[in-house]
């Protein structure tokens, strides 16, 4: 059977979002990282979103797991590369860096998710990995299964929000030599210097938007290519002095295999969701004798990491006995008609491969209505935009379409609809 992920339609009115960005700085050749093509992604940069995916910020996306086909292992979670700018040049192709890991803290690799939903792996440069900013692995907040709520710095209480207002962009500022900073006094032991001091400032009231200097100066160290120490606070003495990390156990994994391994569902997402059960079906119908041969003279070639397979046709909502035509879907199958993949096709961009994704069925749909700014947004009309663009998944319509923002307390994928229109005060 073929579910159309009728219950993870998100409607588009006003999507507020932090986007990732990244930084483009063809410093490949001067400090370790990742190259991406004609981009680069830092160590320094990675090291700061691994800190920020432990912050739990609300503006921020969640880590989710990594289900895809170029990294293995078990466990494996995915975070947005928010520190990075993507190159103008690259933009139209490029979505967004995404940093495959263990927790805590053990980085797999880099991979680039297309525009087409493609994930592209960047490769390791020849430098010497950039090793995580402490001397003892378990005095680094990368290698410890905690979510950061905040810091103390004497008598004053740092929230994450202060720091994640310049973690974001201290790769990038640090190249600029500007006046944001200013290099640590004193080494630090077991880092190569030199290490950089960010000054942070807070406010006492959190209705109000006057920031002033904490009691004592309070800064963000980071080592000489912008990434992630500590947070320290300047004595009276002149000495500085660390600030206490404030945390909480986080022993959760975020996936379904953990907490509902019955209710997840495998198979390939292209804007169609294509489940195993019913890609074994097709894959058995191909199996008969005079639909192979009606349909094809042969294998085709795919490349040395597939060799020769069929590329037979489906439709995502027709009868399975019916072969397909004029279809935009086909299966990928060996010679023994063992299903291998799904791909998408499209006049510009010809087969593109389709994501390998588990997604979670028993979900409840929502039964609220929604307020957006001044209007409200009946339930009633939201089920019934719903229905429509599930409808539409088989048209070459450009909604529904894939939605790549931040997780939501549902379980994805998600699909985004057109504009609604109908809004009431």
């Amino acid at each position: 059977m073929l579910f159309f992920l009728a219950l993870s339609v998100i409607l588009s009115i006003t999507l507020l979002q932090v986007v990732p960005v990244a930084t483009n700085e063809l410093a490949s050749n001067f400090e370790p990282g990742f190259d991406c093509g004609v981009d680069f992604i830092s160590d320094a940069e990675i090291t700061n979103v691994l800190i920020i995916s432990k912050m739990a910020h609300p503006k921020f996306p969640s880590p989710n797991p990594y289900y895809g086909p170029h990294f293995r292992g078990e466990r494996l979670l995915m975070y947005p590369v928010m520190t990075h700018k993507r190159p103008e040049k690259i933009k139209s192709e490029i979505a967004k860096y995404f940093v495959v890991y263990q927790n805590p803290g053990h980085v797999l690799g880099v991979f680039a998710l297309t525009q087409y939903n493609e994930h592209g792996p960047c490769n390791r440069n020849v430098f010497t990995p950039h090793t995580p900013p402490a001397p003892d692995p378990t005095d680094s907040l990368l290698h410890m299964n905690v979510a950061i709520t905040g810091f103390q710095c004497g008598l004053d209480a740092i929230e994450n929000e202060l720091i994640l207002s310049k973690l974001l962009f201290t790769t990038r500022w640090r190249i600029r030599k500007s006046d944001r900073y200013v290099p640590f006094p004193k080494p630090i032991p077991g880092l190569e210097g030199p290490n950089l001091m960010w000054l942070l400032t807070y406010t006492d009231d959190p209705n109000s938007r006057e920031r002033r200097e904490a009691r004592n100066p309070i800064y963000l160290i980071t080592d000489k290519f912008g990434s992630f120490v500590r947070v320290s606070f300047k004595l009276l003495n002149g000495k500085h002095a660390r600030c206490n990390v404030k945390t909480i156990p986080n022993t959760g994994f975020p996936t379904l295999r953990t907490n509902h391994p019955g209710n997840i569902l495998m198979g390939y997402l292209c804007d169609v969701f294509f489940d195993d059960d019913y890609l074994s079906s097709w894959a058995n119908a191909a199996r008969e004798p005079l639909q192979l041969i009606s349909a094809y003279r042969g294998p085709e070639y795919l490349g040395p990491k597939i060799g020769y397979a069929f590329v037979w046709p489906i439709y995502p909502s027709k009868p399975i006995a019916m072969q397909a035509r004029n279809t935009r879907y086909g299966l990928v199958l060996s010679e023994n008609c063992k299903v291998l993949r799904v791909l998408k096709y499209s006049r510009k961009n010809g087969y593109r491969n389709c994501l390998r994704q588990g997604i979670e069925m028993n979900q409840e749909p929502e039964k609220s209505d929604f307020i957006c700014d001044n209007n409200k947004v009946a339930n009633e009309y939201l089920r019934e935009s719903a229905k429509i663009a599930c409808q539409d998944i088989p048209t070459p319509k450009p909604y529904p379409k894939i939605y790549r923002g931040p997780r939501f307390d549902v379980v994805g994928p998600y699909l985004i609809s057109q504009e609604i229109i109908e809004l009431s005060s």
